[in-house]
């Protein structure tokens, strides 16, 4: 690009990039840093191959949004446009540097500084119709419409590129129109046209936009010369739909809903296309609130075409929204009658005859569903739920009857505990609790070795308030050759979740004894252990678990667990404060240490103290991603919102991972500062 020399667009990309990408923590990330480099310089080079496009071309699109893109996410854009109009007012070309300025502006919504720097493009560069096109877009912005259409007409001058030219007609016309001078907008359609007479895109595009201006008389005769001269099917068909659909909309009902009936003829009754037609006869009705009115209109279609399975099932929706239920039933009978594998419409009709409590037909209708699809296990299921909703048969037969019809759920597999177990669900769920315990037994006779049936029937056996009797089932889970540290845990855990603290901790401990080295266990083994304010043995877990912690992240669930077992046993304040003086005694006392009783001053809610242990992390390891987020959450806790942007700022150059979290941050605490972007 002349007159950029050394600092040309690409080389301004370049050295505007933050500098220090260096990425350290506590526990140091030498890895991470020259992997995150190596991603940074994949970065730079595609800004680059976008910025050498840009300047050979500058309009927008793809080059344009990456280039804007890397400034925006490097927090460079306001250095890299005050560089760009210096250059641009200083440098000889041929308007490149103000267009590119231009659309940087406008795409930021700096309108008034968009229309200045269209404005030299366009007197430098007399050949480029976008930089007309450009400026009147701007100039639409700030309001000033007279000069927008001016620039758009010297702009079709330039003789633009033709997909160039259909837009600047297309934007041309809607200013007109949304002027409410149709007589200019008519002659811009009509020059349009006349460019591009036998050119169905240019006609399309002229007829969706006079009917989105509601010019729907223009657009109507457009349309309908599509329709006519379309070749392909789909295109014929959805030109003919917008036709009728403007002839409705301009009150002739009738005569729409007459031009989609005549496509109806002539689609698949099973395609989306023929059901979208459908869909937009009845919206004809439904728009004006005349449901009767749609009623009637299926009624005389069904007497021409008696054979329409899906007309009949429409008809009877309408019907039951009418409170019609009778009429409903009659029609969803005879839509069965010539199609009996529809099962939605067998569903439908199930649910109308249960609504109106004729039970009998409805469980009629669950056999002939069963046909389609024997031993279906939701059909069953919601069949059995039927059933138990007839309030005229004795409690004990309906249970009975609802029994036989979810116990064909294990036909297909008698021994399958899953199905049992299922099955066992639908009894408990509907107060059928001797069938449910039967049932869960079984399940857990069924598969031994699997722990979950043990677990369901404790469950159950707890609801009912028998808990001695859940405990003697839960135990079994880990007995005898089930004896592991898997399943002890998974005792502890369901222990812990029902309340019982204390033999949480028994199983939890055992389950431990047995894998000493899994982290997870152990860590869950203080949690429990806290929760049963068993503080010592819980302190010992933590330390064990932090010899475990393999990185970061589970070094910080220690701290976070450890936090929590020194508050529940109320000595984080006398452990903090000594922490502290030993720390102030110790001069090299590491970013670790400090970070560790910034925690614990953030768990006290004592912020200053917190803000200044984590300053001293922040000394040790400036470029810590741990510490830098830490710092940034105990600033925005402590209100200061203008401390923790800044922080948030810095983590955007050093976590690149989560850049976008971090300037999601940023901008949340401006705003809150009353700062604009």
């Amino acid at each position: 690009m002349p007159g950029f020399h050394r600092c040309s667009l690409l080389w301004m990309i370049v050295c505007l990039v933050p500098n220090g990408l260096a990425l350290s923590s506590l526990h140091g990330q030498d890895s991470q840093q020259q992997e995150l480099q190596q991603e940074e310089q994949k970065q730079l080079d595609a800004v680059a191959r976008f910025a050498t496009v840009l300047e050979k071309n500058p309009r927008r699109g793809t080059a344009l949004d990456r280039v804007y893109g890397h400034h925006v996410e490097f927090g460079t854009l306001d250095t890299f446009v005050a560089d760009l109009a210096k250059r641009a007012s200083n440098s000889p070309s041929q308007g490149e540097h103000w267009m590119i300025l231009g659309m940087i502006e406008y795409q930021r919504g700096n309108d008034a500084q968009a229309v200045d720097a269209f404005t030299k493009a366009e007197a430098l560069r007399t050949k480029d119709a976008l930089a007309s096109y450009y400026l009147g877009q701007a100039q639409i912005r700030i309001g000033d419409s007279s000069a927008a259409i001016a620039s758009f007409e010297r702009a079709l001058q330039r003789k633009p590129q033709r997909a160039d030219e259909l837009e600047i007609f297309q934007q041309l016309g809607r200013i007109h129109q949304r002027a409410q001078r149709t007589d200019e907008a008519m002659k811009v359609w009509k020059r349009l046209e006349e460019l591009y007479p036998d050119d169905a895109r240019v006609l399309e595009q002229i007829a969706v936009t006079l009917a989105e201006e509601s010019q729907l008389a223009e657009a109507l005769p457009r349309y309908e010369k599509l329709a006519a001269t379309s070749k392909d099917d789909y295109r014929r068909t959805t030109f003919a739909i917008a036709a009728a659909e403007l002839v409705v909309k301009q009150g002739n009902k009738s005569e729409g809903i007459r031009r989609l009936e005549v496509l109806l003829a002539d689609l698949n009754p099973d395609s989306w296309l023929y059901r979208d037609v459908r869909r937009r006869i009845d919206d004809c009705f439904l728009r004006a609130g005349d449901q009767d009115g749609l009623v009637s209109y299926y009624q005389t279609w069904l007497e021409n075409h008696p054979q329409d399975i899906e007309a009949m099932n429409r008809l009877a929706r309408f019907l039951k929204q009418s409170a019609r239920n009778p009429e409903a039933a009659t029609w969803l009978n005879k839509a069965l009658t010539l199609a009996p594998s529809r099962t939605d419409i067998r569903k439908t009709y199930i649910d109308l005859l249960a609504e109106d409590k004729r039970f009998e037909d409805a469980s009629t209708q669950y056999e002939e569903l069963l046909k389609a699809s024997p031993n279906n296990a939701d059909y069953l299921r919601e069949w059995g739920k039927m059933v138990l909703r007839n309030k005229e048969m004795p409690e004990p037969e309906r249970h009975k009857q609802a029994l036989a019809i979810w116990t064909r759920m294990l036909e297909p597999n008698p021994n399958d505990a899953v199905m049992v177990a299922q099955v066992a669900d639908s009894c408990r769920q509907n107060q059928m609790l001797d069938e449910a315990e039967s049932l869960y037994r079984r399940a857990v006779g069924l598969a031994p070795g699997e722990a979950q049936y043990r677990e369901y029937l404790g469950e159950f056996l707890h609801i009912q308030k028998r808990p001695d009797e859940a405990k003697s089932v839960w135990k079994e889970i880990a007995e005898g050759d089930r004896r592991n540290s898997d399943n002890l845990a998974r005792l502890a855990e369901i222990f812990n979740s029902f309340g019982y603290g204390e033999e949480a901790c028994q199983y939890i401990a055992q389950a431990i004894a047995l894998s000493p080295k899994d982290f997870a266990m152990v860590l869950k083994g203080a949690e429990y252990h806290n929760k049963a304010a068993r503080f010592d043995e819980a302190s010992k877990l933590v330390d064990q678990a932090e010899k475990l912690a393999a990185n970061d992240e589970e070094q910080e669930s220690v701290l976070n667990t450890r936090i929590e077992v020194l508050q529940s046993s109320q000595q984080l304040d006398t452990l903090a404060d000594v922490m502290e003086e030993e720390l102030i005694a110790k001069p090299d006392a590491n970013a670790k240490d400090w970070y560790r009783l910034a925690k614990y001053r953030e768990a006290q809610r004592k912020w200053d103290a917190a803000a200044s242990a984590i300053n001293k992390a922040i000394e040790k390891e400036p470029q810590s991603i741990l510490v830098l987020t830490a710092a940034a959450r105990i600033a925005e806790s402590a209100g200061d919102f203008g401390r923790a942007s800044d922080l948030f700022r810095k983590l955007t150059q050093v976590d690149r991972r989560s850049i976008s979290d971090h300037w999601t941050s940023v901008t949340r605490l401006e705003t809150q500062l009353g700062k604009k972007k």
